[in-house]
């Protein structure tokens, strides 16, 4: 959480490829502790043509995202 110092000032719900995947994330409640990284990792996500949809949708305040790593799955 980059600017809060509480949790309830930001929530909201992450879909990947149109599929809810988080849902009210809190970063700040998440973390404990503001100016802390929140790391979710999903599996097997499948990329239509090269390329992943990623929305996120506010139910209070501002959504955030600060990175995104994206990786092959070994396993295919």
């Amino acid at each position: 959480e980059p600017e809060h110092t509480s949790a309830g000032h930001r929530k909201f719900d992450v879909k990947l490829q149109g599929e809810v995947v988080i849902k009210g994330l809190d970063p700040f409640e998440e973390a404990g502790v503001a100016r802390q990284v929140v790391v979710r990792e999903f599996k097997n996500v499948p990329a239509d043509k090269g390329t992943l949809n990623i929305e996120l949708t506010p139910t209070v305040g501002k959504t955030v995202l600060s990175g995104v790593r994206i990786a092959e799955s070994k396993n295919q």
